[in-house]
């Protein structure tokens, strides 16, 4: 009788999430968000609202129903929609919605990683692989989830809209396409990527779910109000356009480090960056060996280039490269190949970027602050390789024959 299998070979594929919790490798690896979740609930409890971003989220939500500007005084920089989608944790009181907004965040993230391990991701994903991704995602997240930042809502989205194009849903993959643009606008990189690759069933959904969420502040205000209201968001989004913070971490950071970069000459930078995204994601859509390979390599590709070279990267947004850097980390290690590469890169984004760290070793490290960037660069390298050795490997002819099965001794034949 054949040996039943080890609980960690088990494949995600065949399990739901509510099968998770009994399986003692990936119990470990929740257990850390877990303790992430209480942590940050005691924390917006104590001090809510201090080093978080959800008090922008909460004051807006309230401005919205008292007809008040939500873009004036409030620091929020994100549309209606969301102000209003953000009412069930806003009504709860500052201290307890940042709680549940977190929880919530945590959660959607937490499910997002599983279903990148069990539909989007290739090759055969076991539960002690899918656990380590949850380990190495929690460290890049970390920081993001405890300030209250959004980044791992909008990405916990993309990659369930990502499931969905692959599981051929396409009025949820277009609504989950839709939700994190009315979230932060940046997503739209990822949204056009997505429409050139997937065109057919997509580019007349989309719309459709766009102007689904737009009506929704209509619903809820008088017309002239919610009109006023955007063209405060549009004058939010077009004074962020005109500074650069001291926050932000892209290729710029890399660029002052060794000379002033021109804006002009950045612009021309992010075009041709896009453009090179663009054939590159066209490319593995049509040439990936399956459909999976593909998406990730879209993912992959426009998470490289919104750090890079997107608006407005800042340390918090590298929380969206945490579970495609661990993916690197984890295929590396399987294969025997890259694995100083994807781990260095994982490292620089989600571990020495931070600012704690940063501000430890500023002292002694010039240029600190491209740490991050350099980290996506990192990413991008091992990602190409990646992608060009899969490639030869699916091009490239058999040039053995086969072996013909010889036929077996009657002796073995009847033993």
């Amino acid at each position: 009788m054949d040996a039943a299998p080890h609980p960690s070979n088990t494949p995600v594929a065949s399990l739901a999430l509510r099968d998770l919790w009994r399986y003692p490798w990936m119990r470990h690896a929740l257990t850390l968000w877990v303790i992430l979740a209480i942590a940050s609930a005691v924390k917006c409890y104590v001090q809510p609202w201090e080093h978080s971003v959800y008090p922008n989220f909460y004051k807006a939500t309230i401005r919205w129903w008292n007809d008040d500007s939500i873009y004036t005084l409030t620091g929020y920089q994100y549309t209606p929609t969301f102000a209003i989608a953000n009412s069930p944790f806003a009504w709860c009181g500052i201290s307890a919605g940042a709680a549940l907004f977190n929880a919530a965040s945590i959660a959607a993230l937490v499910a997002a990683v599983f279903v990148l391990a069990r539909d989007v991701l290739p090759g055969r994903w076991t539960l002690a692989g899918a656990a380590l991704l949850l380990t190495l995602t929690f460290a890049g997240a970390l920081r993001g989830v405890w300030a209250s930042q959004s980044n791992a809502l909008v990405i916990a989205l993309v990659i369930f809209a990502a499931s969905a194009i692959l599981r051929q849903r396409w009025w949820t993959a277009s609504f989950l396409l839709a939700a994190p643009v009315f979230v932060k606008l940046w997503p739209m990189a990822l949204v056009m990527l997505v429409l050139a690759c997937w065109p057919s069933k997509l580019w007349w959904r989309f719309p459709l779910a766009c102007l689904a969420l737009a009506a929704v502040p209509f619903l809820t205000r008088w017309p002239e109000t919610v009109l006023f209201q955007h063209q405060q968001y549009w004058i939010a989004l077009t004074h962020l356009q005109t500074i650069r913070s001291g926050g932000y971490r892209d290729a710029w950071t890399i660029l002052e480090q060794f000379v002033e970069p021109s804006r002009r000459a950045y612009l021309l930078l992010q075009l041709g960056g896009a453009l090179a995204v663009l054939g590159f994601c066209l490319w593995r859509r049509w040439r990936a060996p399956s459909p999976r390979h593909a998406m990730t390599a879209v993912l992959s590709a426009w998470i490289v280039w919104q750090l890079l070279l997107g608006p407005g990267s800042e340390r918090m947004t590298y929380g969206i490269i945490a579970p495609l850097a661990g993916w690197a980390v984890v295929v590396s290690f399987q294969q025997g190949r890259g694995r100083l590469l994807s781990f260095t890169a994982w490292s620089f984004t989600s571990v020495l970027g931070t600012g704690a760290v940063e501000r430890i070793l500023a002292p002694y490290v010039g240029g600190v602050e491209a740490i991050q960037p350099i980290g996506v660069v990192l990413f991008a390298a091992w990602l190409l390789a990646n992608e060009l050795r899969g490639a030869r490997q699916v091009e490239q002819p058999a040039t053995e024959t086969p072996p013909v099965e010889q036929p077996l001794p009657a002796t073995r034949m009847a033993a």
